[in-house]
């Protein structure tokens, strides 16, 4: 029925369709490791801002 109907407009256009998403299932164990390693990359991502990692990555620039 949605397929009839129009999307509101003066001409009457129909909507497009769209593919509904697909919900991604994952097991407890594989939500686990992701919510880790989420909080890994954050706390990485405060490291570099803060500059921890300046020193070695100059080092690292001026080996090449």
């Amino acid at each position: 029925m949605a397929a009839i109907e129009t999307n509101g407009s003066k001409n009457g256009a129909k909507p497009h369709w769209k593919r509904p998403k697909k919900e991604k299932k994952f097991t407890e164990e594989e939500m686990a490791r992701i919510k880790v390693s989420r909080a890994a990359m954050k706390a990485i991502q405060i490291q570099i801002e803060r500059g921890d990692f300046d020193e070695y990555l100059k080092r690292e620039d001026s080996k090449q």
